[in-house]
């Protein structure tokens, strides 16, 4: 059965910036900006794809240390 990779997404707010920083810790130079929550959660969302999806074309190992395997439904 195939495994989904779940990666843990990080927020921190930077008021001086006014706006969100999104990163996934476990993906180095995986991150993205959000004037709201909500926006810097669907910008990550977006940026992840594009990590993988890049990884995936140049034959690179998707870094799955640390993260939880959930079966794929």
């Amino acid at each position: 059965m195939p495994k989904t990779l779940a990666y843990s997404l990080s927020i921190e707010f930077h008021p001086d910036e006014g706006g969100y920083l999104a990163s996934f810790p476990a993906l180095p130079g995986c991150h993205s900006w959000g004037a709201s929550y909500e926006e810097a959660v669907k910008n990550a969302e977006e940026a992840l794809l594009g990590y993988l999806e890049a990884l995936r074309k140049n034959g690179e190992a998707i870094n799955n240390h640390g993260n939880r395997c959930l079966p794929s439904s």
